[in-house]
């Protein structure tokens, strides 16, 4: 069968699916009370991101910019550095642009209707349902992935939902389901069931509220419904990262107190949108021509003494290829030659100003935090820097954040510098960074 009709039994199953999930949904921060901002922060953050990676990152973005105002105010480096590790980052530079239009057109307040969200940087027809619905009560249906295999199997659906055909009968049903009370609760129903019983492998039939209902259930055809789609496969990019390291030995008696570290601006549309990155250079390189293909961007002479050090490979998982980034540790002796051939200038001022000219920034080791880098840069730099200046490094790699609950206040722990993790919600993006692994604390606060 290519398509189906919306079952004719829709009360019955919209009234199983809200009471299930009246009982059953979990407790998230962003349910504690209808708040459209912090719907659309939610929203924003799970698209292709786990709920429990996104739990830490909401809670320190809600803290900061805790309404539209406040982020429409926040330098857009700012919402860079607190979304550094959480991928995807071309979300957070739409997000600033949103709501800096909300301010500007809408006073401050998102729209309430779907129609009008989906003018708004960063909304699709999904993120627009998801809003509408559940922060305004707008009968708008919200299509994710959770949402297409659940009807998808209700329905017995053996086109792909996601060709026009497949597409175009889910959205008739979710919007015939969505017709009535709770809107957005019935939304929120859908998606919950999705992620936590009809799971693409191995469904809990057995505890699905509705599989009384459900054809692929009945004709035990869960298997294959919706059908498998063939994985492309993922392309291998070789690279060499470049950890430019600028010393000043004329620090406090400290040694490497001022040590910094050269980043580079990523573009806007490019894998690590606006984020500052060590500098990629194409292929795997050896050190002559890492040190060749350097010396005319930094206008020093190839013969410029320079330490150019091979310290180890880097395998960085991305949505459609894998990085293979071979690091390369530079430390130039601006104090010997200086940059350009500039005799008898310090190493820092040298260094620092030539960077600066660049566009280019020069970042201390012990501010790294302070800056959005992509969590491919933190595996680059905790493989490149030699150890004592590893050891005073802030990396933006580890965080602790408490999220607050009702029931129980827990804290978790996020770590930027490990590799992909799946998706909760299912959209279709760029090639972009994958999201980091959340791990739970043991200990209950």
């Amino acid at each position: 069968m290519s398509s189906r009709r919306p079952p004719s039994n829709l009360k019955g199953l919209r009234s199983a699916l809200l009471g299930w999930y009246r009982e059953n949904k979990r407790d998230l921060p962003w349910r504690h009370e209808v708040d459209a901002y912090r719907v659309w922060v939610s929203e924003i953050m799970l698209q292709q991101t786990r709920v429990d990676t996104v739990l830490p990152y909401y809670a320190a973005f809600v803290g900061r910019w805790p309404d539209v105002r406040t982020l429409a105010a926040a330098a857009p480096d700012e919402v860079r550095a607190v979304w550094s590790g959480l991928g995807y980052y071309r979300r957070a530079r739409l997000m600033l642009q949103a709501a800096e239009t909300i301010l500007r057109v809408h006073e401050g307040r998102l729209p309430s209707s779907a129609a009008e969200l989906k003018t708004l940087p960063g909304f699709g027809r999904y993120t627009a349902g998801a809003v509408a619905s559940i922060a305004f009560a707008e009968e708008t249906p919200a299509v994710d992935g959770n949402v297409e295999r659940v009807l998808a199997r209700i329905q017995g659906l053996e086109t792909d939902p996601k060709s026009a055909p497949g597409a175009k009968t889910i959205l008739e049903m979710a919007q015939a389901l969505v017709r009535g009370e709770a809107p957005g609760d019935l939304n929120q129903a859908i998606m919950e069931l999705g992620a936590l019983v009809c799971t693409p492998r191995s469904p809990k039939c057995d505890v699905c509220p509705v599989a009384g209902a459900c054809e692929a259930h009945q004709t035990k055809r869960t298997h294959v419904i919706p059908p498998p789609r063939l994985r492309k496969t993922r392309p291998t990019v070789k690279l060499t990262a470049v950890v430019i390291i600028i010393t000043d030995d004329r620090s406090d008696g400290v040694e490497h107190a001022r040590a910094t570290i050269v980043l580079e601006r990523q573009p806007e549309d490019g894998l690590f949108a606006g984020l500052h990155a060590v500098p990629l250079l194409p292929g795997h390189l050896s050190a002559t021509e890492v040190t060749q293909r350097l010396a005319p961007r930094f206008g020093w002479a190839t013969t410029t003494p320079t330490r150019c050090t091979p310290t180890g490979n880097v395998k960085h998982m991305l949505t459609h290829r894998t990085l293979d980034i071979d690091v390369m540790r530079v430390e130039p002796i601006a104090g010997v030659q200086g940059v350009a051939g500039e005799k008898g200038v310090g190493k820092s001022e040298s260094w620092e100003t030539k960077v600066a000219d660049m566009g280019l920034k020069a970042v201390p080791l012990d501010a790294l935090d302070r800056v959005g880098v992509p969590s491919a840069t933190v595996r680059v730099l905790r493989a490149g820097l030699p150890a004592a200046l590893r050891s005073i490094t802030r990396f933006p790699g580890r965080r602790t954040v408490t999220v607050a609950s009702p029931q129980s206040p827990r804290k978790y722990v996020v770590d930027e510098a490990v590799g992909p993790q799946g998706c909760v919600h299912d959209a279709a993006h760029a090639d972009q960074e994958t999201p980091p692994r959340m791990t739970k604390l043991k200990k209950r606060v």
